[in-house]
């Protein structure tokens, strides 16, 4: 039994990223068009490397079932 709960929580914790990782993409959303350019070639950058980050996550879980 105490395995199998360090396997839901282990299940739990790429919710709890993915959850992360889109709060972080409506942030740098936020900060691209909320100042006036400030993070207007950041801005770009960051949500790929989120959108990166969230493919990644997915393929990881798909290998892992």
């Amino acid at each position: 039994m105490a395995r199998k709960n360090k396997i839901d929580k282990n299940e739990n914790m790429p919710i709890i990223a993915a959850v992360l990782l889109v709060l972080l993409l409506f942030l740098s959303l936020g900060w691209g068009f909320g100042y006036m350019g400030g993070m207007m070639f950041f801005g770009p950058i960051f949500m790929i490397l989120v959108l990166v980050l969230i493919v990644w996550l997915i393929v990881s879980l798909t290998q892992n079932r």
